[in-house]
């Protein structure tokens, strides 16, 4: 199942109602929920709207600065740490949030994020799958090339970089361990509450627009972007 929630192709709304017609969708039990990514700007708008909002039982896990946000540590380059940790917390559901989206990270390590982006995303809904977890796998507008919008779920994707093509990878190892019964969730550019400005590409760009020198800066006036706010995703995946 596919969504391409909340870029070129689906208002807000829509968006809402296709997440919400999953399998805990209209659910009002609380369950026990593993988020991934949980110290990130989606991942922490994730884990305070199901918390909150939604009553449910929320286990986060990142890599850093998982003390500050109570966090569990979860290595997604450790295939048996992953599989332990679903196998022991059983999960009703899992939402896979964690990735290495950074451009320079992605072009310096390519190998590294092939490894976190794709292979854990397989190592993760294999362990799901084994456990009862609906995954639900959160992924990019970058499975698509941008020359063609606006975009539908069925469209051909065509990454144009390596963040795109591993996070594509990624949807069809989730797809194939669960024989299509988990979730794929696309989105766009984010933005929102910030631990530091360079976490948002929307933020970052402040550093370019006022820039220090008399020069100025060179940007480019062709891009169209979606911007979307992190809590509107986290509703939009409470339903």
């Amino acid at each position: 199942r596919l969504w391409s929630s909340l870029d070129r192709s689906h208002s807000d709304r829509e968006a809402t109602d296709q997440v919400s017609r999953a399998p805990y969708g209209g659910n009002k039990e609380a369950m026990k929920i593993l988020v991934t990514g949980a110290s990130g700007l989606l991942g922490r708008a994730l884990v305070k709207t199901l918390q909150e909002e939604g009553g449910h039982q929320v286990i986060g896990t990142g890599l850093q600065r998982v003390k500050k946000a109570n966090l569990r540590s979860l290595d997604l380059e450790n295939a048996d740490q992953i599989k332990t940790l679903i196998a022991t917390e059983k999960p009703d559901i899992v939402v896979h949030a964690a990735a290495e989206r950074r451009p320079e990270e992605c072009d310096a390590n390519p190998e590294r994020t092939v490894r976190i982006n794709t292979t854990a995303t397989g190592v993760i809904a294999s362990a799901a799958q084994s456990s009862g977890a609906w995954l639900l796998y959160i992924s990019t507008e970058y499975v698509f090339d941008g020359t063609k919008p606006p975009y539908s779920e069925g469209d051909a994707k065509n990454p144009p970089n390596l963040y795109g093509k591993s996070k594509s990878d990624g949807e069809d190892l989730a797809l194939a361990a669960t024989k299509g019964g988990c979730g794929v969730l696309r989105v766009p550019v984010l933005y929102g509450p910030l631990e530091k400005i360079a976490e948002s590409s929307i933020t970052a760009l402040a550093k370019m627009v006022f820039p220090r020198s008399k020069e100025g800066t060179k940007v480019d006036h062709w891009q169209i972007r979606h911007p979307t706010h992190v809590g509107d995703v986290a509703r939009a995946v409470l339903g």
